[in-house]
């Protein structure tokens, strides 16, 4: 019978107490600013001077401390800033205590770091190769290395049958929009490739093989950055970056 009582009593003195509970902290709240821009400040650390209690500013710039009435004093960090500290902030029970920081690069230490960055573009994918196009200022048409591998071809002559508007003569000469390889021209690494023919412009495109190609570069206008002694088209080859390491390469072949 006693128990049955202390129960219901034990729930009406925890009720009774839970309105003095929530209201027997306090709270201090704000917003971190910066000082040049006038914009919140998103991560900046907000913290007890001499313990780990903190917190950090929200995507508003905006912190919350619940904290037991007292007097207490704030570090303000955030990366890039000189520590800003705050002193004599007081909480009062049940009440929040607005505290606004405003963080100024001032005084702040100057790194003398020079840091450069170096990136090699990479221009053998099928991706990299239509960037190649999009950018160009001429008509182009530009083959990748990926593309030459799908279409099995072993020289440049054989991955030039795959663009548009060229054709290959002999096994070996390009033309260009349907005219003679006299009206053609053939560069390598922008650099233009004599013809071991006297009698013809086109360099022999079956002399080069797939495996040391980039990629092809087809322009069928003109630009100022071009030679000027063709008409139907300029074809580049761009050759492979030489490699660093030692390697073999080698094929097989039979038949009936």
């Amino acid at each position: 019978m006693g128990l049955k009582c202390f129960q219901p009593l034990s729930l009406f003195v925890l009720l009774w107490l839970l309105p003095y509970l929530a209201f027997s902290q306090g709270a201090i709240s704000g917003t971190v600013i910066d000082e040049a821009t006038g914009e919140s400040i998103i991560g900046a650390y907000v913290v007890l001077q001499g313990t780990t209690t903190g917190t950090a500013t929200d995507f508003d710039g905006k912190y919350s401390l619940k904290l037991a009435p007292g007097v207490y004093n704030l570090e303000f960090t955030y990366t890039g800033y000189p520590t800003k500290a705050v002193e004599g902030v007081e909480v009062k029970e049940g009440a929040i205590t607005y505290q606004d920081v405003v963080l100024s690069d001032a005084g702040g230490v100057a790194l003398d770091i020079d840091v450069t960055v170096k990136a090699e573009r990479v221009t053998n994918t099928e991706v990299s190769v239509l960037l190649l196009r999009k950018e160009s200022a001429v008509i182009s048409d530009n083959l990748s290395i990926q593309e030459m591998s799908r279409y099995g071809a072993s020289d440049a002559s054989g991955a030039l049958r795959k663009v548009t508007g060229t054709n290959i003569e002999g096994g070996k000469y390009v033309f260009v929009r349907g005219l003679g390889d006299r009206y053609s021209l053939t560069q390598l690494n922008g650099l233009t490739i004599p013809s071991t023919d006297p009698y013809r412009n086109s360099a022999q495109l079956d002399l080069i093989p797939t495996n040391l190609i980039d990629n092809i570069s087809t322009a069928k206008t003109f630009t100022p950055d071009q030679p000027g002694n063709f008409t139907g088209g300029n074809v580049d080859i761009r050759t492979k970056k030489i490699s660093r390491s030692s390697h073999f390469h080698g094929n097989t072949q039979y038949g009936v």
